[in-house]
């Protein structure tokens, strides 16, 4: 069994903002960041190079802000859009009621209840991590075209040992044997996430790096609503938001809207799910092959699910692959996600991807919830 260390890991914590990118981000964003900064001017075409290894393009990177063609900023940015989106298991909550509620709309009262008056530009971002645990590295209020929301970060840093071998039985001396374990230490660097989508509902964007299963997700979020708790009580002062409404709705318009076999219009397709019958007591597993595969490519299975819905059953673990050309998952297509957890209230975003389109998905998922 696998088991938490403070030992020696496999790789150097990297602080700085440029280690961060290193840790969150692909070469080919940094890259893309460069060819802007490039086209700038001549003398910045001339003295970068966006091209090489990831250390390589960092680096260029590094220079272009040391020799002002770029903001700092825009490194951060960079950072901000690498590794807040994706990756994740989101949690919705709502609060439980209006006092609540007011509370979680000023983001400057959540702020003086977790920092006192250690918040704002000359305190956040950080970009260090701890050396294990997890600590607060980002406070900001009013995002990009929703001045009322709020969204807080924390970089977690912790080590898992992981058996590679056993050698049982080895003979050491005269009638004596021993068994040996071998194992490697490994890094697991996670970043949270907390964010209010002003009027409704705070979502909590759990890391899924290195997480071997739905229980490992559930411990990091322990963490978080800890962290969290001077705050706001996740347990006692929010409820779960349910997508099931929305999720049974969108398996039923799945004709309509997502998995017509001849693609057309197409916007998402179903995979191997689970649906609850219509007495809600027992749970009825779709198996198409796996997550990946289409629901809607065997028909007898499709008539079963369609007859299940129409007798009243409802939607519940449900993988939904969005596969519309929508401008804001277009670059993702197929983009993977499943809507899970005992309400129905956790969407899991298997990669990173932009603000954006997660914006898109969670739009799609909360409409009518």
């Amino acid at each position: 069994m696998a088991k938490e260390t403070n030992q020696d890991a496999d790789s150097i914590m990297l602080p700085s903002v440029y280690g961060q990118l290193d840790l969150q981000c692909n070469a080919e964003d940094i890259s893309d960041l460069l060819e802007k900064i490039q086209g700038r001017s001549t003398e910045a075409g001339k003295a970068l190079r966006r091209s090489g290894s990831k250390h390589e393009v960092l680096l260029n990177l590094k220079h272009a802000v040391d020799s002002r063609y770029a903001e700092f900023s825009e490194v951060v940015d960079l950072l901000q859009k690498g590794e807040e989106s994706g990756n994740q298991s989101i949690f919705l909550f709502e609060p439980r009621n209006a006092a609540i509620k007011a509370r979680l709309r000023s983001g400057s009262v959540i702020a003086e209840r977790l920092f006192g008056e250690d918040w704002g530009d000359d305190f956040f971002p950080i970009f260090e991590r701890p050396t294990k645990g997890i600590k607060w590295v980002d406070c900001r209020l009013g995002l990009s075209g929703k001045p009322r929301d709020w969204l807080l970060k924390a970089y977690g840093h912790d080590q898992r040992q992981e058996t590679t071998d056993n050698k049982f039985g080895e003979k050491v001396g005269d009638g004596l044997f021993q068994d040996r374990r071998l194992y490697r230490v490994r890094d697991i660097n996670t970043v949270m996430v907390v964010r209010w989508r002003d009027p409704r509902y705070l979502e909590i964007r759990i890391d899924k790096s290195l997480s071997r299963n739905f229980n490992d997700t559930l411990a990091r979020m322990a963490t978080v609503t800890a962290l969290l708790r001077p705050a706001v009580d996740v347990t006692t002062e929010l409820v779960e938001l349910s997508m099931r409404a929305q999720v049974t709705a969108m398996t039923r318009d799945r004709h309509v809207l997502g998995s017509e076999k001849s693609g057309k219009n197409r916007v998402y397709r179903l995979g191997r799910m689970t649906v609850l019958d219509g007495a809600k007591v027992g749970v009825v597993e779709f198996r198409p092959g796996s997550d990946d595969d289409n629901i809607d490519d065997d028909d007898a299975m499709a008539a079963s699910l369609d007859k299940l819905l129409d007798g009243g059953g409802m939607s519940d673990r449900t993988p939904i692959e969005w596969v519309a050309p929508a401008k804001a998952i277009e670059k993702y297509v197929p983009l993977r996600t499943v809507v899970e957890g005992k309400c129905l209230n956790v969407v899991s975003v298997q990669s990173r991807v932009s603000p954006e389109a997660l914006d898109y998905v969670l739009e799609m998922l909360t409409s009518n919830s």
